[in-house]
């Protein structure tokens, strides 16, 4: 009586016990009319980042949500908007350490290309 008991408190209480989203580091690279900058970001599974970088008059700006796709792959769903205006909505899937970009072009020719390339982290296990 007393393991059925047990065996059914455990069940009970395996749901409380859900993996922690993974995280990811995502490298990017935004190439504008002006150069390129290189960002670095630190993101959890579902958690959206927005990176905005450039001068006054030639900004780029991203923002991408990170989710996984099975086996070793992610879907990176945002948007991405040029300096001229010019803006895109792109779903993306690539694999983890392999490069996934956008090129948007814009009502005055001007382009602006986004490079994302995602890892993820790898946490140490911890002791109590």
């Amino acid at each position: 009586m007393k393991i059925a008991l047990f065996a059914a408190v455990l069940c009970t209480a395996l749901p409380a016990f859900a993996a922690e989203p993974k995280t990811y580091t995502v490298d990017i690279s935004m190439a504008t009319s002006t150069g390129i900058s290189t960002p670095r970001v630190q993101v959890k599974e579902g958690e959206s980042f927005k990176i905005v970088t450039g001068e006054e008059n030639a900004k780029v700006s991203a923002s991408f949500t990170v989710s996984a796709v099975p086996p070793a792959s992610v879907k990176l769903a945002g948007s991405v908007r040029c300096a001229d205006g010019a803006a895109a909505t792109p779903t993306l899937i690539a694999k983890l350490g392999e490069a996934a970009s956008v090129n948007v072009s814009g009502p005055a020719e001007v382009r602006c290309q986004l490079t994302m390339t995602v890892n993820e982290e790898n946490q140490p296990a911890t002791t109590k």
